[in-house]
């Protein structure tokens, strides 16, 4: 399980990994697997976030994607 903390306005993202079989169909990814998001904590600002997700999956945060874009240009 992915532990994140999230503040208000912050944002994740879940997308397909790059080394995903073309031939994995969605019904076959989801197959035995589920996307599972649990909310973990709550304060007055952020929550706390446990996600689940089939391995060919990958989770940002969404400032380290911008970071990664940044440095690519």
């Amino acid at each position: 399980m992915l532990t994140l903390q999230r503040n208000e306005g912050e944002i994740i993202t879940i997308f397909p990994s790059d080394d995903l079989a073309p031939s994995l169909t969605v019904k076959k990814l989801f197959q035995n697997n589920h996307i599972i998001i649990n909310v973990s904590k709550v304060g007055h600002y952020e929550v706390r976030l446990g996600i689940n997700a089939p391995k060919e999956l990958l989770i940002f945060r969404n400032e380290l994607m911008m970071e990664d874009n940044k440095k690519s240009k």
